[in-house]
């Protein structure tokens, strides 16, 4: 099993193992999935934005958490939650898959 999916393992296992914790924590699993899936759709429809998800770095992953840790504050924990979902979706699975592939 190479890296990817290990990380796309974890990813599914977070989401599941969410679904045996409670009800609130599965919607927000799911409306994070979704999140993070429209995030996926839109960038392989518009080529210059795959372009910036595969040279930017780990800084934006990591700006990615602060912007959801901030929306607690501000928006509510569903919305902070769902953030947080797509946040750890993209940096396991998507942003690697992109700089691996699109990056050479």
């Amino acid at each position: 099993m190479n890296s990817q999916s290990q990380k796309l393992g974890i990813y599914a296992a977070l989401i599941i193992g969410s679904i045996f914790i409670g009800g609130n924590i599965v919607g927000y699993a799911f409306t994070g999935l979704l999140t993070l899936l429209s995030f996926v759709f839109l960038c392989e429809s518009i080529p210059w934005l795959k372009w910036i998800v595969a040279k930017t770095n780990t800084l934006i992953d990591i700006a990615l958490f602060a912007f959801a840790f901030y929306s607690k504050v501000h928006f509510g924990p569903t919305i902070a939650m769902a953030l947080l979902f797509a946040g750890i979706g993209y940096t396991l699975c998507y942003a690697p898959y992109v700089r691996a592939t699109y990056g050479k």
